[in-house]
């Protein structure tokens, strides 16, 4: 059970093997399957709009299943590029800069972070306003 109806959302999901039922409950019996996630999509979206949902999110199929602030993630040169619009060499030059300077360790596609506070300080200061709207979103 990954969600619960109407408890507070704690964590967002990304399945990578796992294949996750989401239900509606009908009674304390009965549920009705809504949807069905997988490594497309993500689980627990909910939290990002409002802290109110009526879905229970069951790993059906099991597998792996990452959330956030889990340790290490899979993430590549060649994706983080294509989000931010740049060219695989920028982004494995600052990728290697960072794993330098002890922010985070790489490895075939799988990202560590080791010091969060020192790669916030390093981000742009559209990272501050995202996280403080989203600190609002969740309170």
């Amino acid at each position: 059970m990954l969600l619960d109806a109407g408890k507070p959302i704690s964590h967002v999901y990304f399945p990578e093997t796992a294949v996750v039922s989401l239900v509606v409950p009908i009674d304390k019996r009965k549920c009705v399957e809504v949807a069905i996630v997988g490594k497309e999509g993500i689980v627990g979206l909910p939290v990002a709009l409002d802290d109110h949902h009526q879905l229970l999110a069951i790993a059906q199929i099991p597998g792996r299943l990452f959330r956030v602030e889990t340790d290490p993630f899979p993430l590549t040169h060649q994706f983080l590029a294509q989000m931010l619009g740049v060219r695989r060499p920028t982004v494995s030059d600052a990728a290697a800069r960072l794993q330098l300077d002890g922010l985070i360790s790489y490895k075939r596609g799988w990202i560590t972070i080791r010091d969060r506070g020192q790669l916030e300080k390093r981000a742009c200061s559209c990272y501050q306003v995202l996280s403080q709207e989203m600190s609002r979103l969740l309170q």
